[in-house]
């Protein structure tokens, strides 16, 4: 949403700033409704999003015969939706992936209060097919640091960027403008972390413990302060393209941007947007000047989403072995997840600590604040408890959305109309007694490969697509792998297996033996070591041979195999064999083959070629 001095066509993120941010639409087979959140790819294979987009039926109904699932990434989504709605199939082209398994936290509908979407408020969905082109995000698993002061200006000082694909309109009216499946842009500070408990009991009046669990949450401020029910809510002043959220953002992420903060040096991904709030009634539009949107701390969840996420990065020990021995691997730390360490820096890590979810109270920073300009203003600050006024408070509480959307696919046009987003709740409409929860272990588990801990062992490298089912005995979890070979030693394939994704580093060894069929169905990359192919290696985009050797008498299939000083040697050591490339061979100048010799069948392999060989390419050196 758009201030009062901005165009909602600006907020457009035509220039792509943002790739990486979809928009998830989920359908009942059959029917044209639709409904509508935004998530945030995490690795090629998972989007990160809301629970309450989808938690109102249960996780396995999402099988693709009752309901599907699709998320598109295009700051204009609407011809890749259009695409799957009528196959249900993903298009790499429009940027469009069929989501084959959804997963929610169950905690999200454990609690009445919560309304499904308070507290827990966090899903992922698996993709049948890698999103390879696109980028990813990274995750900050550690709750940012409570600033010493609020400034009047700067608040927190923490500056955010919220995206997403919702409802959009004016400023003063809040949604006029149906969803348009485009991705739209805005910035805003961070109002601080805190629960709504702590916000309604500065607000109106303190009152029985409700929703405890801290949120980020953040103001939509006038840019003039010339709007009666712009009471500055939580204390800063607007920004010049300061924007909230509406129906349809949900899931959506908050991203502590690297421009404009001095804690990281890359873009972070800290919530996901549950919805928002207004504090004036009916009189008060939601998504309009003076209301706040809330986000789930990442932190808060951060072991439910190492052990759901279905991507594991993994590696071998040292030595030689058997890609089928389960020994043989190890987990690896998922290159997307962050955390603050002791000297107060960004680093690669997860926390060490077990995540508190709906427990998480504590670290309160902000300030809440009533500002309407005149002598009784007040605001009190989260982290002291200081209050500075003695305004009575009003009775009251302020009303929450959950910012999901909903829309009707038109078969004859095809086109999807927007519906009214969900309506709203207020939390005076409850009367439901809270029941306590206990805290989490105080130490972490041992790695496994369920729960997603670096470390974990006794697992073997192969895709496994999912098999959605309400019945335990045939449900089957998804699990896909990106294959990092970097110790000493060599693994050695003889069995038929599906990754992702290879890399082959340092002096690492890998063997395809004659009955082995290895398939990355993204990429290969080569950045040392030995790769020996007397079976099938297949690529479904390039083989890239930074440096190292490929060899073998076995055949090596992708659209590319390029050399940039790698070595061939075809055969096996002391013979003469041959080495098939199924697809184009580039070369650079520096990549030799392995014979000194200068035959007939040898020149094409050492000598520097611009132009790609034959679709399939024989090769043959001395030894």
């Amino acid at each position: 949403m758009p201030n009062e001095n901005t165009d909602l066509n600006v907020i457009v993120d035509d220039e792509q700033a943002f790739e990486g941010v979809g928009v998830i639409v989920t359908n009942q087979v059959g029917t044209g409704g639709v409904g509508i959140c935004t998530g945030t790819l995490i690795n090629p294979r998972t989007v990160l999003f809301a629970a309450h987009c989808v938690n109102d039926l249960p996780e396995t109904t999402y099988n693709g015969v009752d309901f599907r699932a699709a998320v598109a990434f295009n700051f204009n989504a609407l011809p890749g939706l259009q695409s799957w709605f009528a196959n249900s199939r993903t298009n790499t082209a429009l940027q469009v992936y069929n989501i084959n398994r959804i997963f929610y936290d169950q905690r999200s509908l454990e609690d009445a209060f919560g309304q499904g979407f308070l507290e827990a408020d966090i899903a992922l969905a698996t993709l049948d097919t890698p999103a390879a082109t696109i980028p990813t995000w990274a995750l900050l698993f550690s709750t940012l640091p409570a600033p010493a002061t609020i400034d009047p200006v700067r608040g927190t000082g923490y500056h955010v960027n919220i995206v997403g694909y919702g409802g959009t309109g004016t400023a003063a009216q809040g949604v006029t403008r149906g969803i348009d499946f485009r991705r739209r842009a805005a910035e805003n500070f961070l109002g601080g972390f805190f629960s709504l408990d702590d916000q309604n009991a500065v607000l109106f009046e303190p009152g029985p413990e409700a929703v405890p669990q801290n949120l980020y949450q953040l103001d939509f401020d006038s840019r003039n302060r010339n709007f009666p029910r712009d009471i500055n809510v939580y204390r800063d002043d607007a920004l010049p393209n300061e924007g909230t959220t509406a129906g349809g953002d949900s899931g959506g992420p908050l991203i502590l941007d690297a421009a404009n903060n001095t804690l990281s040096n890359e873009d972070l991904v800290i919530g996901v947007l549950s919805g928002g709030s207004r504090f004036f009634g009916g009189t008060q539009p939601f998504s309009s000047i003076g209301t706040s949107s809330f986000y789930q701390p990442l932190s808060l969840y951060w072991q439910y989403i190492t052990a759901t996420n279905p991507y594991r990065y993994v590696g071998t020990v040292a030595g030689n072995g058997n890609w089928e021995d389960a020994s043989r691997w190890v987990t690896l730390l998922d290159p997307a997840y962050r955390v603050i360490n002791a000297s107060g820096q960004v680093v690669d890590g997860l926390p060490t600590t077990p995540e508190l979810g709906p427990n998480g109270t504590q670290g309160d920073f902000g300030a809440i604040c009533v500002e309407f300009e005149d002598p009784d203003d007040f605001c009190t600050d989260q982290r002291t408890g200081e209050t500075f006024s003695t305004s009575a408070p009003a009775s009251g509480t302020a009303d929450v959305t959950n910012n999901r959307a909903f829309a009707t696919f038109d078969v004859a046009t095809g086109e999807f109309v927007a519906s009214e987003p969900a309506p709203a709740i207020g939390q005076s409409d409850l009367s439901i007694e809270i029941q306590p929860q206990e805290a989490g272990a105080a130490t972490l588990p041992a790695p496994t490969i369920a729960n997603g801990l670096p470390g974990a062992t006794g697992f073997i490298a192969n895709n496994v697509d999912p098999v959605v089912s309400a019945n335990p005995a045939t449900n089957v979890l998804p699990r896909y792998f990106d294959v990092t070979l970097s110790q000493t030693g060599t693994t050695t394939l003889s069995s038929a297996v599906t990754i992702d994704r290879l890399t082959v580093r340092n002096t690492a060894g890998l063997t395809v033996a004659a009955p082995g069929n290895l398939t990355s169905l993204i990429d290969i990359n080569q950045f040392g070591g030995v790769v020996t192919v007397n079976g099938r290696v297949t690529s479904v985009s390039d083989y890239t041979l930074f440096a190292g050797m490929l060899s073998g008498t076995g055949t090596v299939t992708a659209p590319f195999l390029t050399s940039i000083t790698g070595v061939f040697s075809p055969g096996t050591m002391g013979t003469t064999g041959n080495l098939t490339i199924n697809g184009n061979l580039v070369m650079a100048s520096a990549a030799p083959s392995s014979s000194t010799s200068r035959r007939a069948a040898c020149p094409t392999v050492w000598l520097s070629t611009e132009r790609p060989m034959s679709a399939a390419w024989s090769a043959s050196a001395a030894r």
